[in-house]
């Protein structure tokens, strides 16, 4: 199949995106200072990585949440879109703007342009765009940061938020979670190849909440956030449900939990 254009806009393209801005251009004004070109926040990671590392106090959680945050809007832009409506949103890395929050991580995106398509070969055409942008974008978080390696920023920052992003969108009800879950699969499955490191793969589990079945994805590797808690005090709860150092038997108790506050 030829790809063909596709008439999704931005106010789709922000809904699918959940938390992350989605914009054309930067705004005008005041606002544009907290947007800043790709090529300036990579040039920055090594002051972001330290306001992290002041909070976190440890620098390589602050490496593996820097990888994660500094790659959300570029993967959550693309692949939301990719697993719901089948199409592919172009990333030019020199036209990108992120919006840096003073926490230290990026919640928004402009795009500057380009065409969504629709059709050809979503999942190679995916995989190739996002090996080419992510590649250089975690290879500099890297080398920025500390006793965090490339592998973990790829399972953490692009692994673990395209299943994530398949398990959200669900929740959202952009689809069912089960086929959601499986073309997020089919996406990981064409980035393996291109990939330069090879891939964890994180998997799912179902919950029965009040309003029924809910899927909850199980991360392909540990983003370190335990660390952060003392040694003495780092019981289950102290561990992000998805952790995949948790036992199974203790994740149902905790999802169920956060879906009885919905």
């Amino acid at each position: 199949m030829d790809d063909d254009s596709s008439t999704v806009g931005l106010g789709r393209l922000g809904a699918l995106a959940g938390a992350i801005a989605v914009r054309d251009a930067p705004p005008g004004g005041p606002p544009a200072e907290a947007w800043w070109p790709l090529a300036d926040a990579l040039a920055l990671l090594d002051e972001r990585l330290d306001k992290i590392a002041a909070g976190v106090g440890r620098r390589d959680v602050a490496t593996s949440f820097l990888g994660g945050w500094v790659a959300a809007p570029l993967v959550q832009v693309t692949t939301a879109p990719a697993l719901v409506d089948r199409d592919l949103v172009p990333l030019h890395p020199p036209r990108v703007h992120l919006r840096a929050h003073p926490g230290g991580w990026f919640d928004g995106i402009a795009l500057g342009g380009g065409e969504v398509t629709r059709g050809g070969d979503l999942e190679v055409r995916w995989a190739r765009q996002t090996a080419e942008v992510l590649t250089p974008v975690l290879d500099a978080v890297h080398a920025a940061g500390e006793r965090f390696g490339r592998r973990g920023l790829w399972a953490n920052a692009v692994v673990d938020r395209v299943l994530w992003a398949a398990t959200d969108l669900a929740e959202r009800g952009y689809g069912d979670a089960h086929t959601l879950v499986r073309r997020a699969q089919d996406l990981l499955d064409a980035l393996e190849p291109l990939a330069p490191v090879p891939l964890t793969r994180g998997r799912t589990m179902d919950v029965t909440g009040p309003a029924g079945r809910v899927t909850f994805p199980v991360k392909s590797a540990c983003c370190l956030l335990y660390l952060t808690v003392p040694p003495e005090l780092r019981t289950t709860d102290r561990y992000c449900t998805g952790c995949p150092i948790l036992p199974d038997e203790t994740r149902p108790p905790r999802w169920q939990a956060h879906l009885a506050t919905r």
